[in-house]
């Protein structure tokens, strides 16, 4: 076959016409995961899980904080363990177990002893964590699925679908899990784990295993000819790969991004819902949901198709589009905090139709949707480079370390943002401005990344190309 002549459409090939839904299995588990980490206790109900513990009492900050950060850590660690694992098994039995295994333990948690202090707290925070642990295994999984399933020139398209789709169904299963939690928390979690479960057996029954290295381009001729990928990491491809020069700095990178990204987690959540906005829990997830809907269905219409384009062209566009919307994302935060908002009594706070009569909130509402389009020019481009300069035996474990670093940012940016905003006597404005200053760290090491990556793409295009002639001669 000559440069000039079209290659016959095979299955390979005809990934990137049918549709961007190839990569279901890994949407479904992390939407799925979505109800359990954001929507029952690491969200919007933190005081009602408090109340689960100490009925009738204040707040106990100190446990649930340190609750948290254990919870953390457990879903920061999970993607060290099973990134490892995709790499070497089955990415469709890993997501399928594990949605399985978190549904269990989440009915386990349906027996938490109500009102038992201590007692209480540590038999839910502990299966909490072992539910977080196995949650975390569906972005190094699923990543590797992805890389696999959809082809190179549509990820940020894929990756953008995946944005949409979770941010509504984070909010969804926020509102859900506030009113619930508000009747009888037992039942949310009840619907959590049965959801889980069937996920994992419709996972493990429809889902097939996608060819390993069957979207890289260097490979795809191997592949169609019957060529099977085997091959494993190992120690001088660990070096040589997952820690090259550009993948050290990309990691580094999440780090400093997370921190910024833990911001709307944590802080704006309190300083929306603190005196003077006193807004609910409810009218704060309804605002996030109005601002962020619009601003996902933006970033895939418009960002993801744009990412896409560039990306096809060269890897370095992709960090261009990256350091922009990296920049633009990090100031619009800053925006939001210096956005004059008028006092609302309780009462007022928790009418959504009092709340948009004031001009202040509706400006939020603008920009918070401004941040959530504009960021899709991170999210979109991120992922494939990572992708594109790690072989198929490293998806996993490269999507690991990322992942690790990435939650483990965001837990420092709630840590260092609550010690920070205590510093500066509850001021918001000067917190945020803060954090947001350090995550500008990530747009310099995004920019230092153009010299090494053009070298490392090459060096993983030349592995490929070896193997590729490996596995023809079988």
């Amino acid at each position: 076959m000559t440069g000039q002549e079209k290659a016959p459409e095979t299955e390979v090939s005809r990934h990137g016409t049918i549709s961007l839904l190839a990569g279901w299995p890994s949407l479904a588990r992390i939407l799925i995961a979505s109800m359990t980490f954001y929507g029952s206790w690491a969200g919007v109900n933190i005081v009602h899980v408090s109340n689960i513990m100490w009925p009738g009492e204040s707040f106990h900050s100190v446990e649930i904080g340190i609750g948290m950060g254990i919870a953390f850590f457990a879903f920061a660690l999970s993607p060290m363990i099973f990134g490892h694992l995709s790499d070497r098994h089955s990415r469709v039995r890993l997501l399928s177990m594990t949605s399985i295994a978190q549904g269990i333990v989440i009915i386990f948690m349906l027996f938490t002893p109500e009102g038992q202090g201590a007692a209480a707290w540590v038999f839910f925070i502990a299966l909490g964590s072992i539910s977080n642990l196995l949650s975390g295994c569906c972005f190094p999984v699923g990543d590797s699925y992805v890389s696999d399933a959809i082809p190179e020139q549509r990820l940020s398209q894929y990756y953008g679908l995946q944005g949409l789709l979770v941010g509504v169904f984070t909010y969804l299963m926020m509102l859900l899990s506030s009113v619930l939690f508000a009747i009888q928390w037992r039942i949310y979690l009840l619907v959590a784990a049965v959801s889980l479960v069937a996920t994992g057996f419709v996972i493990i029954v429809k889902a097939k295993e996608p060819v390993r290295g069957a979207m890289r381009q260097e490979l795809k001729s191997a592949v169609e000819d019957g060529g099977v990928y085997s091959f494993k990491l190992d120690r001088a491809t660990l070096k040589s790969v997952v820690m090259s020069r550009s993948n050290m700095i990309m990691y580094i990178e999440g780090f400093f991004t997370q921190i910024v990204l833990g911001v709307p987690n944590f802080l704006i959540y309190i300083y929306l819902q603190s005196p003077p906005s006193n807004l609910t829990s409810w009218t704060n997830a309804m605002i996030g949901f109005i601002a962020s809907f619009p601003g996902h269905i933006f970033a895939l219409i418009v960002f993801a198709r744009l990412s896409d384009k560039y990306g096809a062209r060269s890897m370095k566009k992709r960090i261009y589009l990256i350091i922009t919307g990296l920049a633009l994302f990090i100031l619009m935060y800053m925006v939001f905090v210096l956005v004059p908002l008028e006092p609302l009594t309780p009462a007022e706070g928790g009418a959504l139709g009092i709340v948009f009569a004031r001009p202040g909130y509706v400006g939020i509402t603008a920009v918070w949707f401004g941040a959530t389009a504009i960021g899709g020019l991170y999210n979109h481009n991120q992922r494939p480079i990572v992708q594109a300069a790690n072989l198929p035996e490293t998806q996993g474990m490269a999507a690991s370390v990322n992942t690790f670093l990435e939650v483990f940012g965001s837990g420092m940016g709630i840590t260092f943002g609550g010690i920070v905003f205590a510093l500066y006597g509850s001021n918001m404005q000067l917190t945020t401005i803060t954090l947001c200053l350090i995550g500008f760290a990530g747009t310099l090491l995004w920019a230092a990344c153009f010299k090494s990556l053009d070298g490392d793409l090459a060096k993983v295009s030349r592995l490929l190309e070896q193997r590729a002639t490996l596995m023809k001669k079988g």
